[in-house]
């Protein structure tokens, strides 16, 4: 059963910010996701610009949330990224909503879209003779797990992946 987050407030970004995206958040939505929060949500514009902007407001997520590990770092914003970009790209969104959630052993990458095509996320094998159709299969290696629920009512599509943080990583190792 894929995991479900819970509505949390929604930092939304127009299409004017995110083109003249200064590099930066403004001092208010830093401030805002360096309160700690265990959940964090974006609602950006289904723009390939967005894809930039989401993974530096996760770095920011990720420092508020006191994830130092350089591969769990690493592996959520694959992960986010790689999500994103598959959301913008194969989908007629206006809008792609991405959600975090950090927990002891986790962190949970979700993003969802509008719904606009009828295919579904496939892991095929990788090709690397071609500059795309890597990307989930890149995010399978660093998740524990990862999947999609797809709503009849809208037709949107929410692919989630689990990213354990390192340390439980070498724990589930160490017991194997």
């Amino acid at each position: 059963m894929p995991p479900i987050l819970t509505p949390e407030p929604t930092t939304a970004l127009t299409l004017r910010e995110i083109n003249d995206w200064p590099g930066a958040p403004s001092p208010d939505l830093a401030r805002n996701l360096q309160s700690g929060v265990r959940n964090a949500t974006f609602a950006v514009p289904g723009i390939n610009r967005s894809v930039a902007v989401v993974r530096h407001l996760t770095r920011l997520w990720l420092d508020a949330q006191g994830i130092p590990d350089d591969s769990t770092r690493y592996a959520v914003q694959l992960a986010v990224s790689e999500l994103t970009t598959n959301a913008v790209e194969h989908t007629n969104s206006l809008v792609i909503t991405t959600r975090l959630r950090n927990d002891r052993t986790s962190v949970l990458v979700e993003v969802q879209d509008q719904g606009g095509t009828p295919s579904v996320p496939q892991l095929k094998p990788p090709d690397t003779d071609l500059d795309h159709g890597r990307g989930l299969s890149l995010m399978a290696a660093v998740a524990c797990g990862w999947g999609f629920r797809l709503d009849p009512t809208d037709n949107s599509c929410s692919v989630w992946a689990v990213v354990p943080h390192s340390d439980a990583r070498g724990k589930a190792t160490r017991a194997a």
